[in-house]
């Protein structure tokens, strides 16, 4: 619920301090950018105002004292800010990149749901791997379609999904001109096949019985093959 008392903008567990310039989320405090910092206030203080998608998006900087809380920061920046947001995470000399996919319902916004949390891996921009630096000389704009809000940043999506799965052949260029939609599903195939594979391995760890440890290696080598498969469509 939204309320405002002595210049301080409450919703939910945010709390935004327009005279200090510091927002809580619970017990956490984080600083913004001024102008991130005004963006979000200005969208809290209009619960009521209904924004297209189309008409506004925001890139906004968070600048991290702890690299280990971001997740959390990001699901209750996205859920709140109902529209397409970019974040970039700041600590030392590192960035990450968050942006999400929504479901808006304009007839109820508490019932505004994120269907996905997207991220890039810590980038250190100092020290930056072939990899990583292919795909900043890369996220060209103006490479991004600008006939709407809302389609440059589902371009902007779309490359960072590339980016993620480029980790598999350690090469962004030979991965940034697919399709972004099967590079992701294919993606998500893998990761589960990861979860799999991993939760297996855990198993046979406290696995007694040698043949019930044999037969998960034999599961664990066709799941293996399996994800092989997977990458080599990604080439």
């Amino acid at each position: 619920s939204y309320s405002e008392s002595q210049g301080v903008l409450n919703i939910g567990n945010l709390s935004i301090d327009k005279e200090r310039y510091l927002i809580r989320i619970g017990d956490n405090e984080m600083v913004l950018p001024r102008k991130e910092f005004e963006l979000l206030s200005l969208l809290v203080s209009k619960p009521s105002k209904v924004f297209t998608r189309e008409e506004i998006f925001a890139v906004m900087e968070v600048m991290l004292v702890s690299d280990q809380k971001f997740k959390h920061i990001a699901e209750i920046i996205q859920i709140i800010i109902p529209y397409p947001l970019i974040i970039i995470f700041s600590y030392g000399d590192k960035s990450l990149i968050n942006v999400a996919h929504k479901r808006i319902n304009l007839t109820d916004e508490a019932k505004n749901t994120v269907e996905e949390y997207i991220y890039t891996e810590w980038i250190d921009l100092a020290n930056k791997t072939d990899r990583q630096k292919q795909f900043i000389d890369n996220l060209d704009v103006k490479g991004l379609s600008f006939s709407n809000f809302y389609r440059f940043y589902c371009g902007v999506v779309d490359n960072i999904n590339l980016f993620n799965a480029s980790v598999y052949e350690n090469n962004y260029l030979s991965i940034k001109d697919k399709d972004a939609d099967k590079v992701k599903e294919l993606q998500d195939k893998i990761e589960k096949l990861d979860f799999e594979i991993n939760d297996l391995k855990g198993k046979i760890k406290k696995e007694e019985h040698f043949n019930n440890k044999m037969k998960m290696n034999i599961e664990i080598k066709k799941l293996e093959e399996k994800r092989r498969g997977l990458i080599g469509e990604l080439k």
